[in-house]
């Protein structure tokens, strides 16, 4: 697969024209597994810083919570809890 090709799914798969990296960990986080991407399998720097500040939310516990209250309804956060994919 092309770089600019492995470029335009990243940006499909994480919404980057529709969503900021904080609304995207906020609703979707409990979702991620692993976010191992190689920055050399790209060259697009709006990916890349993208990317990165998604990376930084997902290792600040504290901040995922309150995006997590921003993005979540009660229902949705109740559900995901029911499932046991955050505390």
């Amino acid at each position: 697969m092309s770089t600019s090709e492995i470029g335009k799914r990243l940006r499909q798969a994480f919404q980057i024209d529709e969503l900021s990296p904080e609304e995207y960990a906020g609703r979707f986080s409990h979702g991620i597994l692993c976010l191992g991407i190689r920055f050399d399998q790209h060259k697009d720097p709006e990916l890349e810083e993208w990317l990165t500040r998604l990376r930084s939310i997902l290792d600040d516990e504290e901040k995922l919570n309150r995006l997590r209250q921003k993005y979540l309804s009660p229902e949705e956060l109740k559900a995901i809890a029911d499932e046991g994919e955050f505390d």
